[in-house]
């Protein structure tokens, strides 16, 4: 019996000891993950977001020129993980042209002219014999092209042309560029095809040429749709994928333009052999985009802490000097600089616990403002002074007002649209006005209604939030959340106070640039 009793105690022990083994080697493995490895250093270190045994600093990076990650594998990886998350929701997405020449484009009546078809497009390549399934299947109203003689495309395109020849690509194996810019200066374009490649041309130089010539046409072109054909091969991918990286960060948030889709020749993948991607992006405002590019490999981690970097910088020098605080309590910071707190309207939205005290606190904060709360639950808290508290919270986007039962028929509370909330506050309100967020959680749900309007917006001096970023998202809500920061700021807000006070909780504070509203 006791030969039994010690060789299950033996055999227990190994089990112990076996769990505890394989729970070291996968927590190992995940901490190789650069973003898992992220995440666990952003809970271990609240106030430094960087990597260790990596180059890269979250606190040094450009949150709009991603760097290049020099390894093929990696740089493929993310090349594809960034072509294959639009950036605008199109309603009517078709794709047009052959499985060989396709490319995704947007069908939406905006982008249609009277006669319900495309309107003047523009093709510029230096193909010969490139397949012509789009020129063949577009339904455009007229072509501009940009062609070397005896290009194949001709013969496909049955509408009215106007024909630029491009003797220079089969005489001096170069793109004109000075004259391909002047003639395309002073139109306006309903789709532009891009093909900066040629089959005359060096193979390897032309591939890194092609995205300085893109960039020199974007300078001056003016299209509703763009259509680019990207290339790239495994001996000069390292050093072609960057770039073209680069361009597309450049398309969305300097020059407008937002990922439809993209297409390729099925040879983009690991490993990287001779790839051919047709990416297509629409012409839209950040206001009607979807989503911002991804980060890197668009993980959690790696999604989460752009998120978080951009939330705690503060550019241009801009830092707050003076913030109004109310002892300990969660109420987001108004900046003092250049400001007068008397004669103002506190629009307070506020989703955290809320007691007499917090009330009493706001009276003390906002002593010489009319102050209204927006707190979203039954409370019975004595009145105070120019105090208003409303048993109201925020609708998602696109749903409809809802009433919600309380304790007792007389506790009823709603949910609003934000329109309808910030329309009665507007209304009755002095004429300094200031905007506070604190949604404890609820970002997510309903930042996409409180940056729709930015005319309404700008009716305010300051929004200040009291953000809660929680591990465990997945990475498309941080990217989400990080668009609707941006579209806050091209509404003309800018941030001038940041303060994260723990792994997950942020105080940021916007001020408008008066009279400013980026397109």
């Amino acid at each position: 019996m006791a030969v039994f009793i010690n060789s299950l105690l033996f055999l227990r022990l190994i089990n112990l000891f076996l769990f505890f083994a394989v729970g070291i080697v996968i927590l190992n493995r995940i901490k190789q993950d650069p973003a898992w490895k992220a995440v666990f250093l952003d809970d271990q270190n609240a106030n430094n977001d960087t990597k260790s045994d990596s180059t890269l600093s979250w606190k040094t990076v450009d949150l709009k020129d991603p760097p290049a990650l020099s390894d093929l594998e990696s740089e493929a990886m993310r090349f594809n993980e960034l072509l294959s998350k639009p950036q605008y929701k199109c309603e009517k997405l078709k794709i047009v042209g052959t499985s060989h020449d396709n490319y995704a484009l947007c069908f939406d009546e905006k982008f249609l002219n009277d006669e319900g078809i495309f309107g003047k497009s523009l093709l510029i390549t230096g193909m010969t014999n490139a397949p012509t399934g789009l020129e063949k299947e577009l339904n455009v109203s007229r072509w501009e092209v940009f062609l070397p003689q005896g290009a194949a495309v001709m013969d496909a395109i049955n509408v009215d042309i106007e024909i630029n020849y491009l003797s220079e690509v089969a005489d001096g194996h170069y793109f004109p560029m000075e004259s391909i810019i002047d003639g395309i200066s002073q139109s306006k374009y309903a789709v532009t095809k891009l093909q900066f490649y040629s089959e005359v041309m060096d193979s390897e130089k032309q591939l890194l040429k092609a995205v300085g010539r893109v960039l020199k046409v974007i300078k001056i072109l003016q299209t509703q749709h763009l259509l680019i054909e990207i290339r790239a091969e495994p001996t000069s991918a390292v050093e072609t994928l960057p770039m073209w990286n680069k361009l597309i960060y450049q398309l969305f948030f300097k020059h407008s333009y937002a990922l439809l889709g993209s297409m390729s020749n099925h040879a983009c993948s690991r490993p990287l052999r001779h790839c051919i991607y047709r990416a297509s992006f629409a012409k839209v405002p950040l206001s009607e985009a979807s989503g911002p590019p991804v980060w890197g490999l668009g993980s959690p981690g790696e999604e989460r802490s752009r998120l978080l970097t951009h939330l705690t910088r503060l550019e241009n020098g801009v830092n707050c000097s003076k913030v109004l605080e109310s002892n300990g309590d969660v109420i987001p910071r108004v900046c003092l600089d250049h400001e007068e707190m008397d004669l103002c309207g506190v629009l307070y939205v506020r989703y955290s616990p809320l007691s007499t005290k917090h009330v009493a606190n706001m009276k003390s904060f906002f002593d010489n403002c009319d102050v209204t709360i927006h707190y979203p639950e039954p409370i019975e808290v004595h009145p105070v002074s120019k105090i208003s508290i409303q048993s109201t919270g925020i609708l998602p986007l696109n749903q409809p007002s809802h009433i919600v039962p309380g304790i007792a028929p007389s506790n009823q509370w709603r949910l609003q649209s934000f329109e309808q909330i910030i329309t009665n506050f507007i209304t009755s309100a002095p004429s300094k006005k200031y905007l506070l967020f604190d949604l404890d959680g609820d970002e997510m749900e309903v930042l996409d209604q409180i940056v729709e309007n930015c005319d309404v917006l700008k009716k305010f001096r300051q929004i200040a939030f009291r953000f809660r970023v929680f591990f465990g998202e997945e990475n498309t809500n941080y990217r989400r959340l990080y668009l609707r920061v941006l579209q806050l700021e091209y509404c003309g807000f800018y941030k001038v106070f940041s303060d994260r006070v723990n792994v997950s909780t942020f105080y940021v504070t916007f001020r408008r640039e008066s009279g400013f509203v980026r397109s």
